[in-house]
C-alpha cells in the first residue's frame, strides 16, 4: 500500500489501519459498498481494499487537495478502480440508490475549543471538530446507509459514553466494541466500534478482548501483525 500525504500537516496514524483490521479481521464483515466519510489521504479507505478484494470504496473528503491525495493513493496503490474519492461536504452528499454496506470514519477526535488547537489549518480539522461534528457524522451515516448497512468508527474510550448516545439517536445499535490500550495495565485510548441500523432491540453487542499496543521497549506481537498486514 503506497500512501501520498502532505509532508506536514494531516498525516495519517495507526488509527485507520486498526479500525479497518477490527472490522474485516476482527468483525468478518464483508461489504461491497463501502463508504469512508471524512477520508483524508484515504488510507482507511486503502485498508478496508487491502483486506477485502470485493470491497469498492467511495471516499468523502471536504478539502479538495486532500481528495486529490487520496487519488493518487489508490493509483500508486494499483487499486484505482476499487477506490475513489470525491471532494465534498459528508453532510450535504447524496447517498447512491440502495444506500452503503458499510460506513467507516475515523472522525475528529475533540469538541471544537477542547485541548490545544495546531496552528495547522489542515491537522486542526482532522483533529478537532471545527468542519463536522460526530453528530454529524452519524447523521451523515444514517442517511448513507442501506436498511440494515453498519457504520465503524475509532474514537477517544473516554468519549465512549458519548459515541453510544450519539449512535442510539439515530438508531444505530451497537454490534461489537474492541478496547485499544496502550500497554498492559495502561487505560484504554480508544475504542473501535461498530454499529448497525435494522437491529432489533434486545441484540447483544460483542465485546472482544483489548488489544495491547505495545509490550516491553516494543509493539506487541499482535499489534505488529496488524500493521504488517499478516492477522
Amino acid at each position: 500500500m503506497r500512501v501520498v500525504q502532505p509532508a506536514t500537516g494531516a498525516r495519517f496514524t495507526t488509527d485507520p489501519v486498526l479500525l479497518a483490521h477490527f472490522v474485516v479481521r476482527t468483525c468478518s464483515v464483508r461489504a461491497r459498498r463501502v463508504c469512508d466519510l471524512g477520508a483524508g489521504t484515504g488510507v482507511l479507505g486503502l485498508c478496508i481494499a487491502a483486506l477485502d478484494a470485493r470491497a469498492v470504496v467511495t471516499g468523502i473528503e471536504l478539502s479538495g487537495e486532500l481528495a486529490s491525495l487520496a487519488a493518487r493513493s489508490a493509483a500508486a496503490t494499483g487499486v484505482s478502480a476499487r477506490v475513489r474519492c470525491e471532494a465534498a461536504d459528508l453532510r450535504t452528499v447524496a447517498a447512491p440508490p440502495g444506500g452503503y454496506d458499510l460506513v467507516v470514519c475515523n472522525p475528529p477526535y475533540h469538541a471544537a475549543g477542547a485541548g490545544q488547537l495546531s496552528p495547522g489549518p489542515g491537522r486542526a480539522v482532522a483533529r478537532h471538530q471545527i468542519g463536522c461534528s460526530l453528530a454529524d457524522v452519524v447523521q451523515a451515516a444514517r442517511r448513507l446507509a442501506a436498511p440494515r448497512g453498519r457504520l465503524a468508527l475509532v474514537y477517544p474510550a473516554e468519549r465512549a459514553a458519548d459515541l453510544c448516545t450519539t449512535l442510539a439517536s439515530e438508531r444505530f445499535r451497537l454490534r461489537a466494541l474492541r478496547f485499544v490500550h496502550p500497554r498492559a495495565g495502561a487505560a484504554a485510548r480508544l475504542v473501535l466500534a461498530l454499529a448497525q441500523l435494522g437491529v432489533r432491540p434486545g441484540t447483544g453487542c460483542r465485546v472482544h478482548p483489548p488489544l495491547l499496543l505495545h509490550e516491553g521497549s516494543g509493539w506487541s506481537q499482535e499489534a505488529v501483525s496488524i500493521l504488517d498486514g499478516t492477522c
